[in-house]
């Protein structure tokens, strides 16, 4: 009773009556036959009701003769005050009157149902807009049959524009597939799918991801007739998840790689270059005048120094060097495949030539310059910790040694 109205109720009482009873049964409202059991010849002829005569019963009223049927009587069904329609049959009063209130029981229970039917409808439907995710119905093509406000507002497409839509219209050649294979899996086992990730397109050529789920829809025989499902907008989850993710190996201020994330690198970088028989290169960077640029403006303008200084750090970024920054004013720099002692020369030279231009912040320039230390793997230590060390005793003899300048820890004196 989905889709069941007044005219195919009629139907339905017509022809199972006739089935059961052989007698003629039809439906008639404002006079006009709406629908015969068994004379088509009927349907749209006028029945005169100024010919009817009342019964002893109250509600039934009898005809004499109403081609083919020679006598009958017939009942209306009222309905919250309205006409539904008449229903006549052929016989006596005798025959037919337990039928007939049988067939008033019936309507009026069945329009009841539809009533509670549709007031449920209404009901789901305002919640279904009053709902933040999106929500949609399709056919088993995967036609939109029907969607809220939230899903048509996240695709960007207007109601008129959205219905009847193939879900292959707003998704990708590879993420249909993907779609239809889940399709295909709900419809064979009759099983819900759990809330999968997928991607889908708006008007405007813009994608969004989306947790969707999807379930089977029935008709009233319990054939599938579609699907229907949540679909839950998680781009800015995913958003989030990925800042945690990033800051979790990265600095907030920078943006460098943090110590965390450059131990690891270090303790990669060491098993991948014993295979290779080259060395490893950490420069360890403390800045010489960080503190007279806190004092001087303030943290805020010691963390603008930070910005910029890793900027000009990255600028030397290749696929052969990590950068990060420890924390406060040291950064590190992991250089990997050194073949030689001079070429981690010539790599650290070019790092402290970066310091030699000033850094402007608030409209001053400040000459900042760098004393950096050098440890080398694997002549210097063999684990992560022990080379930072090396690099980081190094680098003190480039302070004690007049800053802005290098050391290498197996040297330990000036290379400038």
């Amino acid at each position: 009773m989905r889709n069941f109205t007044t005219q195919s109720l009629a139907e339905y009482i017509c022809i199972h009556l006739y089935n059961e009873t052989k007698q003629h049964t039809f439906m008639f409202k404002e006079d006009n036959v709406i629908f015969a059991s068994s004379e088509k010849s009927l349907l749209g002829k006028r029945f005169h009701l100024e010919a009817a005569t009342p019964s002893t019963e109250e509600d039934i009223m009898l005809f004499s003769s109403f081609f083919p049927i020679k006598n009958g009587g017939f009942l209306t069904i009222m309905y919250n005050d309205s006409h539904v329609f008449s229903v006549a049959m052929e016989g006596d009063l005798g025959k037919i009157r337990t039928i007939l209130r049988m067939i008033l029981h019936f309507v009026r229970m069945w329009l009841g149902f539809r009533e509670r039917l549709l007031n449920m409808k209404e009901t789901h439907k305002q919640i279904l807009e009053n709902i933040n995710d999106g929500y949609y119905e399709v056919n088993l093509r995967g036609d939109l049959t029907f969607f809220n406000s939230a899903f048509r507002e996240m695709l960007g497409y207007s109601e008129f524009e959205l219905l009847g839509m193939n879900y292959k219209k707003y998704t990708s050649k590879e993420t249909a597939k993907k779609i239809f294979k889940k399709y295909y899996n709900v419809y064979k086992t009759r099983k819900s799918s759990e809330m999968f990730e997928f991607q889908y397109i708006k008007k405007n050529g813009d994608t969004f991801e989306a947790e969707v789920s999807i379930n089977l829809i029935y008709d009233d025989s319990n054939q599938p007739i579609g699907f229907c499902g949540i679909v839950r907008d998680v781009t800015e989850r995913k958003k989030s998840q990925e800042l945690i993710n990033f800051y979790a190996y990265h600095d907030p201020l920078t943006e460098l790689p943090n110590r965390r994330y450059f131990e690891n690198q270090l303790a990669n970088a060491i098993k991948e270059v014993n295979q290779k028989n080259k060395m490893l290169a950490i420069l360890f960077i403390d800045l010489d005048g960080f503190k007279q640029v806190n004092d001087t403006l303030g943290h805020s303008a010691g963390d603008k120094l930070l910005q910029l200084i890793a900027k000009r750090l990255s600028t030397c970024r290749t696929e052969k060097t990590v950068i990060s920054r420890l924390g406060g004013d040291e950064f590190t720099i992991l250089i990997h495949d050194i073949n030689y002692f001079h070429e981690a020369y010539i790599e650290t030279k070019s790092i402290l030539e970066l310091f030699q231009q000033p850094f402007t912040i608030s409209g001053m320039n400040f000459k900042i310059t760098a004393s950096i230390g050098v440890s080398l793997y694997p002549h210097d230590g063999e684990t992560s910790e022990e080379l930072l060390i090396k690099a980081d005793l190094a680098m003190y003899k480039s302070k004690e040694t007049g800053k802005n300048t290098f050391c290498f820890f197996s040297h330990l004196h000036n290379a400038t």
